[in-house]
């Protein structure tokens, strides 16, 4: 654990900060929700993403903007002190994300390792602000490999790679939830 970084005071600026120092993630400032419930973009409506869109005046190609350079990131934390914390997926963070949404996600996802009698993945997971029935597993990208985005909201499994990013801890969400590492392993490498 880094000690607190002296040039930023935001709480979620020093975990950006922790992100691309000790596991080398690219990360970007998202908006955050307000204590209100609403997204601080100022934006709603039914297919707004509230506390997870990026901070276009500060990172206005989104997710290619996503760096580790620490002056960069104290930077946007200082300008803004509240913002969420975006984590790239793919070759800017060598790791890759399956999102789980739900129960039927989660039981889909168990029978696919039962039938491949898979033990367990042990790596790092984050339960998501929709509460336990979220999660976002984090993979070790494998070298040279390449992870696209995969969405299939049908079933409530995504996979998040190269292009797209996840929200990590501890960032909040529209429920009135936060983000929150549940199981802190090294990422799992999917390489025989």
């Amino acid at each position: 654990m880094l000690a607190p970084d002296k040039f930023t005071s935001s709480v979620r600026g020093q975990v950006a900060l922790q992100y691309a120092i000790e596991r080398g993630w690219a990360v970007l400032p998202l908006w955050w929700v307000t204590p209100d419930g609403r997204c601080a973009c100022g934006k709603s409506g039914k297919n707004h993403k509230a506390g997870k869109h990026p901070i276009g005046r500060l990172v206005p190609h989104g997710v290619k903007d996503a760096t580790n350079d620490p002056n960069r990131i104290r930077e946007w934390w200082n300008q803004c002190p509240e913002a969420n914390i975006g984590a790239a997926m793919g070759e800017k963070s060598e790791a890759f994300a399956i999102d789980l949404d739900g129960a039927k996600a989660h039981r889909l996802f168990a029978d696919v390792q039962k039938s491949n009698n898979a033990a367990p993945i042990k790596t790092l997971v984050s339960e998501t602000g929709r509460g336990s029935d979220g999660h976002h597993v984090v993979i070790k990208l494998p070298d040279g490999a390449r992870v696209g985005t995969v969405n299939r909201k049908d079933i409530g499994i995504d996979i998040i790679g190269t292009g797209s990013y996840i929200v990590v801890p501890p960032s909040n969400h529209i429920s009135g939830g936060t983000y929150k590492w549940i199981r802190d392993f090294p990422l799992a490498n999917p390489e025989p």
